[in-house]
């Protein structure tokens, strides 16, 4: 049930989905199907009434088409999706075609956020994942996440000599890679958790795949990964 307040400022009719880890997303009904937000992504759209209004600026620069778009700007690309940055906000919109693809990203991202962080060591992270709509009378869906730097990955440090980087830290970036695919394995095997939710959590595990940030580091590890696309 929706409260007072949010009768009154429009909000349609939605439901709660409890999942095994104990988060809880909402889904709202949309024209022709769902807008969901998950624990984090309902603390993010309920805190802030003016990222909901450039939410709806994002939306008309997509309609228009603007030439000079101040909200929807392009970030990267990959696969068959677009990434786009909203305003000035760390936040990040992946755009796909319909179908199923970007909701099942949420849901194994959803759930390897939370292994990430009950189970491997803090360099090792997935970025908020804050929902997505998706409508079959849209062309379009959307996937609402964090964003992390640059987009730099283990792809760009391992294997770009352009980029200015100690030798060592190539090779620290090289071998955390590996050592976390390590740590992640053993932790879902260990949960039992594919066979609980019956999905795959890392069917796309590679270097263009996972985020390097210098900004963060952890302890004696000059950097965090943050897993991304999965």
């Amino acid at each position: 049930m929706l409260s007072m307040k949010e009768q009154l400022v429009g909000f349609p009719g939605s439901e709660y989905q409890d999942r095994f880890d104990r988060r809880r997303w909402r889904l709202f009904w949309i024209e022709g199907g769902t807008a969901v937000f998950t624990s984090s992504g309902r603390k993010l759209l309920f805190g802030d009434t003016n990222l909901r209004r450039e939410f709806g600026k994002y939306k008309n620069e997509l309609e228009t088409r603007s030439g000079n778009p101040e909200f929807r700007r392009w970030f990267k690309s990959g696969g068959n999706s677009d990434v786009y940055t909203l305003g000035d906000h760390p936040i990040v919109i992946k755009e796909g075609q319909p179908g199923k693809s970007l909701w099942s990203a949420l849901d194994r991202m959803d759930y390897l956020h939370w292994v990430c962080e009950e189970f491997l060591p803090p360099h090792v992270r997935v970025p908020d994942h804050y929902g997505g709509i998706f409508s079959r009378r849209l062309k379009i869906e959307y996937l609402i996440m964090e964003k992390i730097n640059d987009g730099i990955t283990v792809e760009d440090v391992v294997h770009n000599g352009q980029l200015q980087i100690d030798p060592e830290i190539r090779e620290a970036v090289k071998d955390t890679f590996s050592e976390a695919k390590v740590m992640l394995d053993r932790s879902i095997q260990q949960q039992s958790l594919e066979e609980l939710i019956g999905m795959e959590l890392l069917p796309d595990w590679h270097e263009g795949n996972v985020l390097v940030d210098f900004e963060n580091p952890k302890g004696k590890v000059p950097f965090t990964l943050w897993i991304i696309d999965q």
